[in-house]
């Protein structure tokens, strides 16, 4: 899925379904990875950042000419949005004007669905219950794999500050005091970053997930 949507010949004529490393993108154009190993909800995902010398409005067109199931656009100020599912996977571009002629963005690709299970009660046994997933997104790093999760929780800083850290002994974790700033809790090889924050007259709570012991 590049931002001119052009795919390799070769690609094409075999009739393979398109990926992002079968795409030919404009010269100068520059595409980077944020990384392998990718999850986002569940979904492995293939996520890169774009800068291309190609006007948002002169992109979208060649890219739905291209790929006709990319079919879903939305226009924001200052962004466009477009996506759909190619094949098994969900292509989801975004793009916002970087000059007159000039495009930067991301081009994502989800494999399959998301894991609907990752957000019921219960899927993080020490979290307190009420608590809905905002934002679920892995990584894995040097070290094991590193999970990112935003959730939101109906009740007041301090009720949830002290209903995340009883559920937290409750599961085995134990807080490194020594540690300043964000709550740092350990078990095992695992180990916890967690900041409790005032959001929309309830708590927002963030948490960082590192397991050394992950594949």
């Amino acid at each position: 899925m590049a931002v001119a949507g052009l795919l390799v010949p070769q690609a094409l004529s075999a009739g393979m379904p398109p990926r992002l490393d079968d795409l030919a993108l404009p010269p100068g154009s520059v595409q980077t990875s944020l990384g392998e190993g990718l999850r986002l909800y569940g979904m492995p995902a293939d996520i890169r950042l774009l800068d291309i010398p190609v006007a948002v409005a002169d992109v979208i067109p060649l890219l739905t000419a291209r790929h006709p199931s990319l079919s879903d656009l939305g226009v924001y100020p200052g962004r466009a949005v477009l996506s759909g599912r190619v094949g098994a996977d969900l292509w989801v571009i975004m793009l916002e004007p970087a000059g007159p002629r000039r495009s930067r963005g991301s081009i994502s690709v989800l494999g399959g669905r998301p894991d609907a299970s990752r957000a019921r009660p219960g899927s993080v046994p020490w979290m307190p219950a009420g608590a809905r997933l905002r934002l679920d997104f892995a990584a894995r790093q040097q070290g094991g794999q590193v999970t990112h999760q935003v959730w939101t929780l109906p009740l007041p800083l301090a009720t949830a500050r002290r209903a995340v850290d009883a559920g937290l002994r409750r599961a085995g974790w134990r807080r490194d005091a020594a540690r300043p700033g964000p709550q740092h809790w350990m078990r095992g090889a695992a180990r916890l970053v967690i900041s409790i924050v005032d959001a929309d007259g309830g708590s927002g709570i963030l948490v960082q997930h590192h397991d050394a012991g992950a594949p």
